[in-house]
């Protein structure tokens, strides 16, 4: 276990030093008032004048922090933000929150998009610095972790036994912790959401308890905790079951969006090992129309000796990618070259299971002071498919939303925990937009962002929480009408509401 950093015992919050607005100038978040600062002059005698010498003379800034997510619509000012290193750190914080009356949120990649990782004047945990592997075995394809590792350094821990995760996003950049919050869903048809590859965890509850959550032990806790957004506890560690790292036959189906599902439900018969559907986003008659379904067959051979592939053509594909954002040629243009070089119809590739699960994913990086690029996904029943996606079609088109990409996942019905979005089968529809960043295009943003919310409610299906607050309270709620039931066992296990952000503010 890692010795904790850069923070000292006493009534204040262990602190953590970072980059501020000057070059010279470091943040800590250290005290809350004057008084505090005296009561640390005087009982660590030269630290503490040392201290104050520092904040008289403006080389330490001790004003309150901005944390930002992924989309960069949330900046949420905070009171302190600690790395953790170890469970006393956690337990510390948390104690240290308990006596002086603060919210607690806990932190990963910070890629939730919709205030799940902040609380205004609370307190971050960052768990990037918790990140190590604790417990191996190879034979009962199990893995422990600690919850700030990334799916990535998973992948290549596992990779030379032979071994891969069952379920994980599409990227492998976010972290495992952030992965059970959020209930995330993979690529494999054969899994639900990740709550089925989990085998237990630990999570420290608000009174400083550590325990552990599994099937059969504090039921209630590991339902509820994961896909719970950091709501119940801090999960410090997780054990996941792991699969074989087959190699995979990739094989590309161009198709209209009507005949996708009929196609799925061919493919699922086979060795159908991971799948996505992928659909045109050129603004012209094939808008969403026309498709393509690309099917990962597993093959009988474990790859155990294939390294796990460094990103390529990061450059060429982030060029493309941003003539793509600016311009509807650059939609047409990037299209026709992923039929060409990523996704082709006309060639069978072998590919590990590892590889197949570590896509590129840096050429997506984009900054612009006007604009962001957003995530959202929806959730329809597999038969009312075809139905919604016209829909669709038409409100993404009336409100001329810059579409980037459009992906299809299928989901199969998973029940495990109780803010679920797979009650049956489900097609994912994963929309990546750029939108403007002033208040007009705020404000158009959730304007067809209700729209969307009510068309996915009229087929029965549900919108995914980890993205925006732009759906109102009375959409959410009708969404995941268990949200009740949710919120009375977060009072049971959190009776002073101590973890909060401002997704639950917003909606609780």
């Amino acid at each position: 276990m890692k010795s904790p950093n850069n923070h000292f015992e006493s009534d204040a919050l262990p602190f953590r030093c970072a980059p501020g607005q000057g070059a010279a100038q470091v943040t800590v978040m250290c005290f809350r008032n004057f008084s505090k600062l005296l009561y640390m002059i005087i009982n660590k005698k030269m630290l503490g004048v040392i201290i104050y010498i520092f904040i008289f003379f403006n080389i330490i800034d001790v004003s309150a922090e901005t944390v930002n997510d992924f989309s960069r619509l949330n900046p949420i000012q905070v009171g302190s933000v600690v790395d953790i290193s170890s469970v006393d750190d956690v337990i510390r914080t948390i104690n240290y929150a308990n006596r002086n009356n603060l919210k607690v949120s806990i932190s990963g990649r910070k890629n939730s998009q919709g205030g799940h990782t902040a609380k205004k004047g609370g307190v971050v945990l960052n768990m990037n610095t918790y990140n190590n592997v604790v417990k191996f075995s190879p034979e009962l394809k199990t893995i422990k972790v600690e919850s700030g590792v990334t799916w990535s350094a998973v992948q290549k821990f596992i990779n030379d036994y032979g071994l891969a995760v069952k379920v994980a996003q599409s990227a492998n950049i976010f972290s495992v912790g952030g992965s059970l919050s959020a209930n995330v869903h993979g690529r494999d048809p054969r899994f639900g959401t990740i709550a089925e590859t989990v085998n237990s965890f630990n999570i420290v509850l608000s009174d400083g308890r550590h325990v552990e959550a599994s099937r059969t032990q504090n039921q209630e806790l590991f339902y509820s905790a994961i896909g719970g957004y950091g709501l119940l506890g801090v999960i410090t560690e997780v054990e996941l079951s792991l699969i074989d790292n087959h190699w995979l036959k990739k094989t590309v189906v161009e198709l209209p969006y009507s005949e996708y599902t009929r196609l799925l439900d061919r493919m699922l018969g086979t060795n159908l090992a991971l799948h996505y559907g992928r659909c045109s986003i050129v603004k012209n008659d094939g808008f969403f129309r026309d498709c393509i379904s690309v099917n990962y067959i597993q093959q009988d051979k474990i790859a155990s000796i294939v390294d796990i592939e460094p990103e390529k053509n990061a450059s060429r594909d982030k060029y493309f990618f941003g003539l793509s954002r600016d311009y509807s040629w650059g939609k047409s243009l990037r299209w026709w070259l992923q039929g060409v070089l990523v996704d082709s119809p006309n060639e069978e590739i072998s590919i590990s299971r590892n590889n197949a699960m570590s896509p590129p994913i840096s050429f997506l990086e984009h900054y612009s002071e006007k604009n962001a690029d957003i995530l959202q996904e929806y959730f329809v029943p597999k038969s009312n498919f075809n139905e919604y996606l016209q829909e669709m079609r038409e409100i993404l088109l009336t409100h001329d939303v810059n579409v980037l990409s459009m992906t299809l996942r299928f989901v199969p019905k998973s029940e495990e925990v109780f803010l679920n979005y797979a009650g049956t089968d489900i097609i994912s529809v994963v929309l990546y937009m750029n939108i403007d960043l002033d208040k007009q295009g705020i404000e158009k943003s959730r304007i067809w962002t209700a729209e969307l919310v009510e068309s996915i409610l009229r087929y029965q299906g549900k919108y995914y929480l980890t993205y925006q607050r732009f759906p109102t309270k009375s959409q959410f709620q009708r969404t995941y009408p268990g949200w009740s039931v949710f919120d009375r066992i977060k009072s049971k296990y959190d009776k002073n509401g101590v973890f909060s952000n401002e997704f639950y503010s917003q909606y609780f």
